[in-house]
């Protein structure tokens, strides 16, 4: 039990950093749109 928890934490958290990585570059993709540099 203990074991299966500590790899869906694990799994969440990889999850939640891949999404986090993938908006920031999403806005600044964005942001470099806006200001003509992209």
């Amino acid at each position: 039990m203990f074991f299966s928890l500590r790899i869906f934490h694990t799994f969440v958290r990889s999850d939640e950093i891949f999404h986090r990585t993938f908006y920031e570059s999403r806005i600044g993709f964005f942001l470099k749109k806006k200001l003509g540099l992209g």
